[in-house]
């Protein structure tokens, strides 16, 4: 049940791919952008002690010394059945499984995500064990006969050893109690040592409605096939029918907290009302539970991603692990929020902690990617980049960052462009056409570019920019006055009006950084300044140390279409010399800065920051 973390993890950082300056990517916290030295050596030390028990091939089986069971990992669960329409409740059953032995201290249990690629897998057991680096596995099955459940489970050791089988069943309103049942025979089992309190948990449990805890899967199946509003509504509304059903269904208030907040914090209805929801529902939880992880994790992204009180929201996340401590989503969360509050050196410990348990996660490494970019160690993003399209090849995401990482790293838009390719031959080409357009921006082909952008949808909005301010910034360049300001006056109208509509301040402060770079290019230079300072006035870099550096990179860039040098490099200047995504390459290779190239400053700093390797 805990595992629902990883559906705002990842729709929260989704969003963030959208609103970047120079791409669809999640820029990130402070760090001096200097050789560690001190503390991050200390770092450093802590982050390889963590590598060495992350992969696999650099020695070991990943068993305890004393050749006991401490680490497993529970393999997707098979209908009995038969039937594909109980899919989702079998589903259910390996998540709280997995979310139940994960309280459990004395063991280290791998998350979902990692476990998912191994179903109907013609590998080993030995092998499944190697490349999860576990001492065991649970393998199972489910049924789901009217009002009865049962569960057939099994224990093999990496060796391929079967050890225990045994058969549970309850009625269908003791299955929290079942899941708990399971969890504690497996750990008499491996003889892991329960503390006082995890005794009690496993041994007591509420019953809940039949009907409400079935709706309450049925939304939570939703988290991992949901595109847009209409899901989030109907799992609300699956969520609701199961509270009046239930009115103590802890987990299904807690899991309606979140979805309230991600409706909220992705724009699809930025409302009071909105959030006043999400509070009454989390509420609602808190008063039945308020020490269950599950509460503790809604309550935490209430904090992230609603008020925002990042500070709190590390605590109550930070409560949540000590409860939980091998859910790898929270420990990636908490990394996250550590770079929101400018310290990428602590997020990147607490992300490879969330990879060590999650190995098999793309998510975790393209965050860890975006973490080392923060850190301007620009090598270790791209070799973490990589990782992810080696994990998870059918997802366009990784070709995305990895060409975005090549262009800033080396300026080289050909072997940028190689990448796209590969991926082009294996996922959707159209989700990889945004970045094509600013890849072939940054050649300099800007008739190409235009090409890739027209043949986007109008509503599109790409590499932080919606079309119609793309299309306008490429019809300027290719010296098009009145088509330029045709897409220019069309972007601003579209601006006003979110704006207008919007309550959350970081999404309004990069509507006004994008309204003034559309008067820049316009040529209203009062205008641009003017929305220029609102949004920084909005998202100072003290308030936000990842969204602050958008601001102020696109703040840089308003500057210079104007053709205030000096200002544009005062700021990029302040980048440079702070943790964050903004690197010397960046400034030595891109486009957006040809125009500053001539100032005397512009070669002051490749002094002053050094040359890319």
């Amino acid at each position: 049940i805990l595992l629902l973390v990883g559906f705002p993890l990842a729709m929260a950082l989704a969003w963030v791919f959208d609103i970047t300056p120079e791409g669809i990517v999640r820029t990130e916290g402070r760090s001096t952008g200097k050789p560690l030295t001190g503390n991050g050596a200390l770092i450093a030390v802590a982050i390889a002690a963590i590598l060495f028990g992350i992969w696999g091939r650099w020695g070991g089986d990943g068993r305890d010394s004393a050749g006991l069971i401490r680490t497993i990992a529970v393999l997707p669960l098979d209908n009995l059945s038969g039937d594909p329409k109980q899919d989702y409740f079998v589903n259910g059953m390996h998540d709280a499984l997995i979310s139940e032995l994960s309280k459990i201290s004395a063991l280290t249990v791998r998350s979902r995500q990692s476990t998912l690629q191994y179903r109907n897998s013609d590998k080993t057991v030995p092998e499944i064990a190697a490349e999860l680096r576990v001492d065991a596995l649970v393998e199972g099955s489910v049924m789901l006969l009217e009002n009865r459940v049962t569960i057939n489970t099994q224990l093999v050791n990496s060796q391929d050893e079967h050890l225990w089988t045994n058969n549970f069943d309850r009625n269908l309103e003791d299955v929290i109690a079942l899941h708990r049942e399971v969890a504690r025979a497996i750990a008499r089992e491996i003889k892991a040592t329960l503390t006082p309190d995890e005794e009690t948990r496993l041994t007591t449990a509420r019953q809940v409605n039949p009907e409400a805890y079935q709706l309450y899967l049925l939304a939570r199946e939703l988290i991992f096939s949901i595109d847009g509003q209409k899901e989030l509504e109907q799992g609300l509304e699956y969520l609701n029918n199961a509270t009046s059903l239930d009115p103590e269904f802890v987990e299904a208030h807690a899991m309606a907290a979140v979805w309230h907040v991600l409706l909220y914090w992705r724009g699809n209805d930025p409302t009071e009302q909105r959030l006043d929801a999400a509070k009454q529902a989390l509420d609602a939880a808190l008063r039945l539970a308020p020490d269950d992880p599950a509460v503790l994790v809604a309550r935490g992204t209430y904090h992230f991603n609603g008020i925002p009180d990042y500070p709190q929201a590390i605590a109550d996340f930070s409560r949540a692990l000590a409860l939980a401590p091998s859910n790898a989503e929270v420990h990636a969360y908490v990394g996250y929020i550590h770079k929101r509050l400018g310290d990428s050196e602590e997020a990147v410990i607490h992300q490879m902690k969330g990879f060590e348990l999650d190995p098999g996660n793309s998510t975790m490494t393209d965050d860890i990617g975006f973490t080392y970019r923060a850190l301007k160690d620009l090598a270790q993003a791209q070799a973490w980049f990589e990782r992810t399209v080696e994990l998870n090849p059918e997802d366009y995401w990784g070709y995305v960052q990895l060409a975005r990482i090549i262009i800033v790293r080396t300026g080289n838009a050909e072997e940028a462009l190689a990448v796209l390719e590969r991926g082009a031959r294996i996922v959707d080409t159209a989700l990889l056409q945004p970045t094509w357009v600013y890849l072939e921006f940054q050649a300099g082909r800007y008739a190409a570019a235009l090409g890739h952008a027209t043949a986007m949808p109008d509503d599109y909005s790409f590499w932080g920019l919606p079309k119609a301010l793309w299309m306008g910034r490429l019809h300027d360049q290719l010296a098009r006055a009145d088509s330029a300001r045709h897409y220019l006056n069309m972007a601003l109208e579209k601006f006003t009006q979110r704006a207008a509509a919007l309550k959350n301040y970081i999404r309004v402060a990069h509507i006004y950084t994008s309204i003034g770079l559309t008067y820049a290019y316009l040529g209203r230079e009062e205008e641009a300044l003017g929305a220029s300072a609102r949004a920084d006035e909005l998202l100072p870099l003290a308030k936000d140390a990842v969204f602050g550096v958008n601001i102020q990179r696109h703040r840089a860039e308003i500057f210079t279409v104007l053709g205030r040098h000096g200002e544009a490099l005062d700021i990029l200047d302040d980048l440079l010399g702070r943790p964050g995504p903004f690197v010397i390459n960046e400034l030595l290779h891109h486009r957006e800065w040809t125009p500053l190239r001539g100032h005397p400053r512009y070669t002051a700093l490749l002094e002053k920051y050094g040359l890319p390797e």
